[in-house]
């Protein structure tokens, strides 16, 4: 809106698109087509209220033509978000950059559950934890069901890990906004391939981990890093 004012300061208003690989079990009028997926994080929301802002911005813009320099306005409905390449992707995009899209003040939300229809929560500081995921690969080497000890099988390290990272959480009463709560999850797990004559010989673990700040995210990170390096030094 407003993009021939390229002087103007730039205002993104940004919300995400994708959706979530979860069946969507409830009948809801606005269901998805594809039954493997749904907006189980409330997407399909924040895009509605993004493409209303769009049109109110529209409306602003139309009933005060001579407005004197008014902002430019961007609405970005970013791809991606569960996988977090979405953001990175967008920034980096040549057409970004082309077409001077670099925002001055960027807006977004997140609806919850926990705020009464019709209104907006607000709070001092973070809103929600500093997220990341984690991504451990396993190599060891496959070999035949009956000789397991011709091989490494990766499988004690990887249920070491799984239990070893739960226990990291630290989900204090107050929940998000105490100082003190840190989250691990495990999102994923695979181990070999199903064939019953293979004792494996490849494991993945995939885990997020939620801090209330960069620092306790830093030292959450090390102990997880610190976890893996031990459970896999005793499957050598």
């Amino acid at each position: 809106f407003n993009d021939a004012n390229t002087s103007a300061p730039t205002v993104l208003v940004r919300c995400e698109l994708d959706a979530l690989p979860i069946s969507e079990k409830k009948p809801h009028r606005n269901k998805a087509g594809d039954n493997q997926v749904s907006h189980s994080c409330g997407h399909d929301g924040h895009m509605a209220m993004v493409l209303g802002v769009g049109h109110l911005v529209q409306a602003d813009l139309a009933a005060n033509p001579s407005a004197a320099n008014p902002k430019r306005v961007v609405l970005l409905f970013q791809p991606a978000e569960e996988t977090g390449q979405g953001a990175a992707a967008v920034i980096a995009d040549a057409a970004f950059k082309r077409e001077r899209l670099t925002p001055d003040v960027v807006f977004s939300l997140h609806n919850t559950p926990d705020v009464e229809f019709g209104h907006v929560g607000v709070r001092d500081g973070s809103f929600a934890c500093a997220s990341r995921g984690m991504v451990v690969r396993l190599h060891g080497r496959t070999s035949h069901a009956s000789k397991p000890s011709a091989g490494i099988n990766p499988a004690l390290a990887m249920c070491g890990i799984v239990q070893r990272l739960l226990q990291l959480s630290n989900e204090t009463p107050n929940g998000v906004g105490d100082d003190a709560y840190k989250l691990v999850t495990v999102v994923h797990t695979r181990l070999g391939e199903r064939a019953m004559g293979t004792s494996p010989g490849f494991a993945e673990v995939v885990a997020t981990l939620r801090t209330e700040s960069d620092d306790d995210m830093a030292s959450l990170v090390a102990s997880a890093e610190a976890i893996v390096a031990e459970e896999t030094a005793k499957t050598k």
